[in-house]
């Protein structure tokens, strides 16, 4: 609860009898299909087989960050270089154009080996390029940024930032962060970080 849960169905049922948005669906998924990295679930291949739109990904093993939240806050050295790896694969990412928008635990898959790959980039949400259609960004409360609740606010690299920075802070807390709207209300999360200080040092804090 509170981690944003993988649903595929909705995006998927949603573009059936929408022209423009299954061809944002393909475009986007194709535009996936160009990313490869060892911290991204690689696209095979988009089509449709009797009226449903598809793309099809590997078969993983392992579980969700989510999942390993579970088992409480990992520790300093395992959640640096998580992070390393999921910045790496998201700065990849952003050099084609294509932002996430929707980081989270749930989003983040924690192969056998403990190695992370980020999912759903299948069904990123935004392309940097003008002429490509967009459809509208989904977002999980505690990992969206502040741009996804205003209607006017430019997306970009920094968005996806923000998400992984919110990442991180579950990763130490085991715990979702505060919403970025309620935080404009009422912003709790210097009293959520100093809780963090019995067990990680300053500059990860920081």
């Amino acid at each position: 609860e509170g981690w944003g849960q993988v649903d595929h169905s909705a995006t998927v049922g949603s573009l059936a009898d929408n022209p423009r948005a299954i061809a944002t669906f393909f475009a986007e998924a194709r535009a996936a299909a160009r990313l490869h990295h060892p911290h991204i679930v690689p696209v095979f291949e988009t089509g449709k087989v009797d009226g449903m739109h598809f793309f099809s990904m590997p078969l993983l093993s392992g579980k969700t960050l989510a999942e390993r939240m579970a088992a409480g806050r990992m520790g300093t050295a395992d959640c640096v270089e998580l992070m390393i790896k999921l910045c790496a694969a998201v700065e990849y990412a952003h050099s084609f154009g294509l932002l996430h928008l929707d980081l989270k635990p749930a989003n983040i898959y924690l192969r056998t080996d403990g190695t992370p790959i980020v999912l759903d980039f299948g069904a990123a949400r935004q392309t940097f390029n003008a002429d490509v259609p967009k459809l509208t960004p989904m977002y999980t409360p505690g990992f969206a940024p502040p741009d996804l609740y205003s209607k006017t606010a430019a997306l970009g690299p920094w968005s996806d930032i923000y998400s992984i920075g919110a990442s991180m802070f579950a990763c130490m807390a085991a715990s979702p962060p505060q919403a970025a709207d309620q935080r404009k209300i009422e912003d709790k999360m210097p009293t959520y970080y100093q809780k963090l200080e019995a067990n990680y040092s300053p500059e990860l804090i920081n």
